[in-house]
C-alpha cells in the first residue's frame, strides 16, 4: 500500500506543478483536514479493507461499503457544525441496509464454520 500511496502522492505533485498550483502555505485548519482524511477514509477504510481480503471474502468485504452511507448519515447528524437530522424513511432504510449485510456476513461465517 505504501508504494501504491507514494505513487499516487508523487503523481499528484507532479501534476500540481506542472499546472502551477502553489501547494503552500496551506492553513492549519486546511492541513487538519487533509490528515484526517488521510486517516479516516484512506487508511483505516481503503487499506482496512485490502487487509481484510486476507480473512474474509471478497463479496463480505465488498458488503461493508454498503454500510458507508449509513456512518456518513450518522456522522453528519452527531457533528454539531453539519447537525443534519435524518428522516424516519432514511433511518429505516439505513437499518434495511444494514440488516442485509448482517445477514449476509453471517451467513459467510456460517458457512465457512461447517466447511471446517
Amino acid at each position: 500500500m505504501g508504494i501504491v500511496y507514494s505513487t499516487a502522492f508523487l503523481t499528484l505533485t507532479v501534476i500540481a506543478m506542472s499546472r502551477g498550483v502553489t501547494l503552500e502555505p496551506q492553513p492549519p485548519m486546511e492541513i487538519a483536514i487533509f490528515a484526517a482524511l488521510a486517516l479516516g477514509p484512506m487508511l483505516i477504510g481503503h487499506t482496512g479493507m485490502n487487509w481484510a481480503l486476507k480473512f474474509l471474502p471478497a463479496y463480505v468485504v465488498n458488503l461493508t461499503v454498503l454500510g458507508e452511507p449509513v456512518g456518513a448519515t450518522l456522522l453528519g447528524a452527531a457533528i454539531p457544525s453539519i447537525r443534519q437530522i435524518p428522516t424516519v424513511s432514511t433511518l429505516v432504510g439505513g437499518a434495511v441496509v444494514l440488516g442485509g449485510v448482517i445477514i449476509a456476513a453471517g451467513g459467510s461465517t456460517r458457512r465457512s464454520t461447517q466447511n471446517a
